[in-house]
């Protein structure tokens, strides 16, 4: 049995009503939903929140909400995998089943990449698998910023003025999935958490992911997602 579950808590500090805000023509949740189901990989996919109004949107695009997740365990700093636990533990899910902790806020997600994500997971001996993506700038030319003087320096002053081509590629959380076992994620709050997890990545184009947390990064998501579906 694999299972989707995705965590979409009501509050939101920086975009009001994320998780159910418009995104052309819907509640971005259900972006979301609608990979989970045109991927094939499911046999349930589960909403996790403690919102009523967002459990009843959920539902009306096909996804379960079993049960509602207490309100005295979520705040604007508690983390998706809380939630994923606590269904599984509700559940009784199997240590061994195989689980997708996906994003409410991944408009740009092709189904694809679940799948990739899953073949990847099964065919190897990791401990998860994300979604990853290129930073857009090289983060080896970062500057430091001094606050009393108003200065910067090189954060990595010995490669600053290396060519970017020469530079080593790092990537980022795409914030988009994760792949693991149940038992892995109720060990675990966060993917590094424990330093011997071994994780692996499915890499995703800049251009089809962005992870939404301010206005700005709503705005080049609603671009992103025109130049997509042109």
């Amino acid at each position: 049995m694999t299972i989707a579950i995705i965590p979409a808590k009501g509050f939101s500090q920086r975009i009001p009503r994320k998780n159910i805000k418009n995104f052309y023509g819907k509640p971005i949740i259900s972006h979301s939903i609608e990979t989970a189901k045109k991927s094939g990989l499911f046999k349930h996919i589960i909403v996790s929140t403690e919102d009523p109004q967002i459990a009843e949107i959920v539902k009306e695009y096909g996804a379960e909400v079993p049960f509602m997740y207490p309100r005295d365990k979520v705040s604007d700093t508690s983390k998706a995998f809380s939630h994923v636990s606590y269904t599984l533990e509700k559940l009784g899910v199997k240590d061994n089943e195989i689980v997708c902790c996906l994003y409410a806020t991944a408009p740009l997600l092709d189904p694809e990449y679940l799948i990739e994500g899953y073949t990847t997971f099964i065919n190897h001996k990791y401990d998860f698998i994300l979604a990853a993506t290129t930073f857009e700038f090289p983060v080896y030319r970062s500057l430091r910023l001094w606050t009393d003087y108003m200065t910067v320096e090189p954060a990595f002053g010995e490669l600053i003025n290396e060519r970017s081509q020469d530079l080593t590629s790092l990537y980022h959380d795409a914030g988009q999935f994760y792949w693991g076992r149940a038992n892995t994620f109720i060990k675990n709050d966060t993917i590094f958490k424990n330093p011997e997890n071994s994780v692996g990545a499915v890499f995703i184009p800049r251009g089809q992911c962005i992870d939404i947390d301010t206005k700005e990064d709503w705005k080049i998501a609603e671009a992103l997602y025109t130049i997509k579906n042109g």
